[in-house]
């Protein structure tokens, strides 16, 4: 017998799927099944069906899908024998099957024996055995009961593949096989839009495979939702993974060779803050900001103008008088352009007075 909970819930006996009836059959079976055999009591089952408002009819409808559950699992079981497979246990039931019967307990099983493989130094091996964890979800779990889609179980089985797509990408990229893993970490970061170690190990996959352009956009996107969405910074990992692609840099070309692929550096500036975060500290922007085109287009001119030299550095200053909108106008241009700065942005309120210059401070 095989059963699956990793996609539709099914059960399969002697290479033939059984029909397992009405989706509380179902619902009831996979929760057992997520418990790993462990008791699951009458109340547990009754709020993922219907949750906290229970009909009168709940518990014979629970002992009626047990009952076919029965009939199916163990067809040769005697009337009035104890169920070996769905006993009654306390004020619940339990599975209790073979270990290797549920697509989970072998998904496990799998990626503690890749951990076994990255302890001893097998990044291959480790791979392959996580390749073939990930290979036995069909679907997001319980795929077929979406009224348990946000069930504590289903919830943390998504979260489980998400960690376990987050090793095998390191294994994969451990191993030199970047280029493969690439369709699988894009996917789980778009899927993931928030998730900084996705997106931190998205950007380590395409620097090491020298997409040096789509590591910077990455990073560039993720930090503005998470400035958008949640008004945070990116944090350690995150900001780490960026460093490491500014670190890198081109080597020219040998004569009579093409371009040489980037390599760590070792030596140069890198930019990183005191937290080890790149500063991001403007204001927020002006939502309604209009006009000005013609200063926005001189900032701009100046800026043309510096990033043509190498070693030039444009200092602009905004002058006015009092609330005619020169802090606006600075914030709101250094918005726009800030993807011009992957350095960081600093920002300091002068907190200057009006009035004589002696009262300044």
């Amino acid at each position: 017998m095989r059963i699956q909970v990793l996609g539709p819930v099914c059960v399969w006996r002697d290479g033939t799927r059984l029909d397992l009836g009405s989706p509380q059959r179902r619902a009831i079976l996979a929760l057992l099944a997520v418990s790993r055999g462990q008791q699951l009591p009458f109340s547990g089952l009754a709020d993922a069906l219907w949750g906290e408002r229970h009909p009168a009819s709940a518990s014979n409808v629970i002992q009626t899908c047990i009952k076919h559950l029965r009939r199916l699992l163990e067809p040769g079981r005697r009337p009035r024998a104890p169920s070996a497979v769905l006993p009654r246990l306390g004020d619940g039931y339990a599975l209790r099957v073979p270990y290797d019967v549920i697509d989970l307990l072998r998904f496990r099983d799998l990626v503690a024996a890749a951990e076994v493989a990255r302890r001893d130094g097998g990044q291959e091996r480790a791979a392959a055995l996580l390749a073939d964890a990930l290979g036995l979800w069909q679907q997001p779990p319980l795929a077929d009961l979406p009224f348990l889609a946000a069930h504590p179980m289903a919830v943390a089985l998504a979260g489980e593949r998400c960690g376990v797509v987050a090793q095998y990408g390191e294994a994969m990229i451990a191993a030199g096989r970047s280029p493969s893993v690439l369709p699988v970490l894009e996917e789980a970061a778009a899927a993931q839009p928030l998730d900084e170690g996705a997106q931190a190990l998205l950007i380590r996959a395409y620097q090491a495979v020298g997409r040096r352009d789509q590591a910077v956009a990455v990073y560039r996107r993720s930090r503005r939702l998470l400035v958008d969405e949640l008004g945070v910074d990116p944090g350690q990992e995150l900001s780490e993974a960026y460093e490491s692609v500014l670190r890198r840099r081109t080597r020219p070309p040998a004569p009579g060779h093409g371009h040489v692929p980037d390599q760590d550096a070792g030596t140069g500036p890198v930019p990183v803050s005191v937290a080890g975060a790149l500063p991001a500290q403007l204001p927020a922007d002006v939502p309604d900001f209009t006009g000005r085109a013609t200063e926005l287009s001189a900032l701009d001119r100046l800026l043309t103008g510096a990033k043509g030299s190498p070693t030039a550095v444009a200092v602009s200053v905004i002058s006015g008088t009092a609330g005619v909108g020169k802090t606006a106008l600075a914030v709101h241009w250094a918005h726009r352009t800030r993807h011009r700065f992957p350095d960081g942005q600093l920002y300091v309120n002068l907190r200057l007075r009006s009035g004589p210059p002696h009262a300044a401070r």
